[in-house]
């Protein structure tokens, strides 16, 4: 999203200054701009020419970089620049106005000008905006792009964590909250890190599960829900960062609600982008043109012909600190960071993220959610009869499911595969998801759902379309997670069906075809012939590389998945994928560590 980097070190050492000057000069050379360049401390980012809402110092020890916008201004519907107040105090204070009166995707550092070696950080709530950080010597970096300057300033026990890359092999929804790697370190987002030599406090500002406990209005009546002016609001700041945007109309409800902001904001969409398969499940055309013609938009379609995967489309993935496990549409990713090229594009706006904010799961849990119903019964029960239907479950079933979660409440179990690609002797981590912290005493819908949302954020990670542009997820902004979070699934769903909400506030703004539609497209079949097609060379690569080697990946089990028949019969798909992307990953960055210690020796 925005380019940056921060150092803070004591002035006078040979190799601080030296290590300072060599991170200061390549960040020039990526054509950064100095934000604050002082003895001991230093601050660059991508240049912003006439963006609103982008870096502002607040003080001589205070600066926020990134997207920062104005609550106030967005509930009202309008985009303004986010302002803390002058006088705003300690750090603390700033943080706390930073998630009360502002949004937006940013990070905000304050140093201590008599203590080198602190350095106070806070990165937004939701981790629009990548933050890592480590210590070189007696240097301390901070950065949203940290490939870039690693090989400039490395730590001495940079390595990869060889387990938590098996974690997210089995989980690679985990992906945006603890980085594979020892040695650096991500900031959690909506936490305050204060960092000393020898010390390090945190402190959480924000949470989803305080906004779960919250009371929340009750469900607006059709045709009055505040969701669409907000929605528009969120997804207007986001375009108003960009000069040249392009969008993707996928045919599903959740593109289509942020193509319907786009088409009554006051900047045009250079270009709009569909992508289909020659199976009926993956062919969403009808959907998606119905959408651009109610919203009067030029649609380009684009086949996604069969293709066979091989060693120079590996080559070519883009490889970032944090491993891509969210982009397995290998060809789809590649043609488009190809065509917003093409047009100029700086940014691509996405609908990532909206089955999990507006709840799309057919899930048996909501059935819990009953108990906390105000309805009389006969309403109550006639939503029991609703979610069976809808979930696919007989009465008994869902009223079991709720009964047992009223006598016998847990926290949400982790989603698991099917198959289990990781070598036995990889011990099992603890899930990363600090999101779930705190969610226990939670309805068991509502806890799927934050495990959901903090999933989602997987999308924030590489890909050749990031590679080329800024992608933006609109549907993940802080302003809606909030407003949706204090609303039980019941209220979301209607108990029948999904994105109930979302489907009834949008009833004159979207396409019948498209809210009445039942179910979502699948790419299923298309995804198993590619792989199917191009197994002589997943068992080369996989096999026989350093997921193998390092006894992460169980070779047994990879064999097994990786058998033509098996691969037309049982969906293991996304396992693969995985498997295949963290593999380039780490084949990239056993590559890149070689050659850094090389030059540290």
């Amino acid at each position: 999203m925005t380019g940056f980097i921060a150092f803070r070190w004591p002035t006078g050492a040979p190799f601080p200054d030296r290590t300072a000057g060599l991170l200061r000069q390549r960040a020039l050379d990526l054509s950064w701009h100095c934000l604050v360049d002082q003895p001991g401390w230093t601050v660059l980012a991508e240049s912003r020419p006439g963006r609103a809402g982008f870096h502002r110092l607040l003080d001589d020890r205070t600066i926020v970089i990134g997207a920062l916008f104005d609550r106030a201004a967005t509930e009202r519907g309008d985009v303004a620049a986010g302002v803390v107040a002058a006088g705003a105090g300690n750090f603390a204070g700033v943080c706390d106005q930073l998630t009360t009166r502002c949004w937006g995707g940013y990070v905000a550092l304050r140093i201590d000008r008599d203590d080198p070696s602190r350095l106070d950080m806070f990165r937004d709530p939701i981790g629009m905006l990548e933050c890592v950080s480590w210590r070189c010597g007696g240097l301390r970096v901070v950065t949203s792009v940290p490939e870039s300057f690693l090989a400039s300033a490395a730590p001495d026990t940079l390595a990869i964590d060889w387990p938590r890359v098996a974690g997210l092999l089995r989980f690679p929804g985990s992906v945006a909250d603890a980085l594979p790697f020892i040695g650096v370190e991500t900031l959690e987002p909506g936490v305050r890190l204060e960092l000393t030599e020898r010390t390090r406090h945190t402190t959480r500002h924000w949470a989803p599960a305080h906004f779960a406990r919250a009371s929340a209005s009750s469900p607006p009546v059709s045709g009055t829900s505040p969701l669409p002016a907000l929605v528009d609001a969120c997804v207007r700041a986001w375009r108003s960062c960009s000069d040249v945007a392009i969008a993707e109309l996928s045919g599903g409800l959740d593109s289509a609600i942020v193509a319907a902001g786009l088409a009554r904001s006051d900047q045009p969409v250079a270009g709009w982008f569909h992508y289909y398969a020659s199976d009926r499940e993956g062919d969403e055309r009808v959907y998606a043109r119905a959408v651009a013609a109610h919203l009067d938009l030029p649609l380009h379609e684009t086949l996604q012909d069969q293709r066979v995967m091989d060693a120079a489309l590996m080559a070519d993935v883009p490889v970032t600190l944090r491993p891509n496990v969210a982009s397995i549409s290998f060809f789809h990713d590649r043609d488009l960071a190809a065509r917003g090229r093409a047009l100029g594009a700086d940014t691509l706006l996405t609908g990532q993220g909206g089955d999990a904010v507006f709840f799309q799961p057919a899930s048996p849990l909501i059935a819990a959610d009953l108990w906390r119903d105000p309805r009389p019964w006969p309403k109550r029960s006639a939503a029991v009869a609703d979610l069976a239907a809808w979930s696919g479950r007989s009465i008994w079933s869902v009223l079991g499911t709720a009964l047992r979660v009223r006598v016998a409440p847990s926290p949400i179990a982790m989603p698991a595969y099917r198959v289990d690609l990781v070598a036995n002797a990889m011990p099992r981590e603890a899930h990363p998801l600090r999101w779930l912290d705190d969610t226990a005493d939670l309805a068991p819908a509502k806890q799927l759902q934050i495990l959901n949302l903090a999933a989602a954020r997987a999308a924030f990670g590489g890909s050749w379309c990031a590679s080329a542009m800024t992608v933006l997820h609109p549907l993940m902004s802080q302003p809606l997670l909030e407003h949706v979070l204090p609303r039980s699934a019941l209220d979301l769903t209607q108990g029948k069906r999904d994105r109930a909400m979302i489907r009834a506030a949008y009833v004159d703004r979207l396409p019948p075809i498209l809210l009445e539609r039942r179910g979502k497209g699948c790419l299923t079949p298309f995804f198993g012939r590619m792989l199917a097609a191009s197994t002589p060379f997943l068992r080369d690569y996989l096999l026989g590389g350093v997921l193998v080697r390092h006894q992460v990946l169980d070779p047994a089990s990879t064999a097994a998945v990786l058998d033509p028949e098996h691969l037309m019969q049982t969906n293991s798909y996304t396992e693969i994928f995985v498997a295949l992307l963290m593999e380039h990953w780490a084949r990239a960055w056993c590559d890149r560590l070689a050659a850094i210690h090389e030059r540290q020796n």
